[in-house]
């Protein structure tokens, strides 16, 4: 079994490579930079800022178990992370790959390029005394130090969570998900639009649980 992954020579020229990764016996090299190649065209073709990319790995996936099958998405990633990301590779399903196994490998990515995020602990135990804002709104993730939610309640500061307020990004990624699903690119206006209407609702919901038991937002959510 090996593993073959090409960047078509031009693509940068415009934009980051885009193209399935193939589960597939008959793969070869002169296949996948084929494929790189036709998709760097199409995508002039038709005007999209992307370049043509391609990925296969020589195996039968029918002969897998689940878990073998995991471990090799997996490990696929692992051995592409450097040259895979939204601004040089984005890679989607092919021959033999579905959606469960870019689950995995997007999973496998993340936990690799996973890093503490900026923002990340702002508010500590050490100057939680000094906030002197009556509302905050997390848009890092994790900028409040969990034992010192409760000081800042007691205080009436109330505390908009980070799983609420910087839930678009995951939202509109899931838009793309189903754009890409459904072969279909929506308008700008459209996906603001839904994200509206998604957020609305979360925060919506959230702030009913928030008023019936008096607790916190966070916990509400």
């Amino acid at each position: 079994m090996s593993s073959l992954d090409v960047l078509e020579d031009t693509y940068d020229a415009l934009g980051p490579a885009k193209g399935g990764i193939r589960f597939h016996p008959g793969v070869t090299l002169e296949e996948v930079k084929a494929l790189a190649l036709w998709m760097t065209i199409k995508c002039a073709v038709v005007g999209l800022p992307y370049g043509g990319g391609k990925g296969g790995v020589v195996v039968n996936p029918k002969e897998l178990s689940n878990l073998e099958l995991e471990r090799l998405s997996r490990a696929y990633m692992r051995a592409m992370a450097d040259v895979v990301g939204p601004a040089v590779d984005i890679p989607a399903p092919d021959v033999y790959t579905n959606a469960r196994i870019m689950g995995w490998m997007r999973d496998e990515y993340e936990t690799i390029k996973r890093v503490k995020a900026p923002g990340e602990g702002v508010i500590t135990a050490d100057n939680v005394d000094r906030i002197k804002a009556r509302i905050i709104a997390e848009v890092a993730n994790g900028p409040i130090v969990g034992t010192v939610d409760d000081k800042l309640r007691d205080r009436g500061i109330m505390v908009l969570p980070d799983v609420l307020t910087n839930a678009g990004g995951v939202t509109v990624s899931y838009f793309e998900w189903v754009q890409n699903l459904q072969g279909y690119s929506w308008s700008l206006e459209e996906v603001r639009e839904k994200l509206e209407i998604a957020l609305s609702r979360a925060f919506s919901e959230i702030w009913d649980i928030y008023e019936s038991e008096q607790g916190s937002v966070r916990d509400a959510a």
